[in-house]
């Protein structure tokens, strides 16, 4: 089943070291810590997508255009 609705997805800007290490598989898992930020967006994320396949999530360098 494709997703026809409007695309929601997460942005995680990321320090140079942490990017570096995501992108190159040193690092396979990203925490953040629970705070109403965060909690406020990722429950946006699963209301606004609740099927799996049409969740996104992107690591970006900082707020630049680079990212994976």
């Amino acid at each position: 089943m494709k997703y026809k609705g409007k695309l929601h997805c997460l942005r995680f800007p990321l320090k140079r070291e942490w990017f570096e290490k995501i992108k190159n598989g040193e690092k396979t898992v990203e925490y953040r810590e629970v705070k109403p930020y965060w909690d406020k967006r990722i429950r946006n994320l699963y209301y606004f997508n609740n099927l799996p396949e049409s969740n996104q999530c992107i690591f970006s360098l900082g707020y630049t255009k680079e990212k994976l």
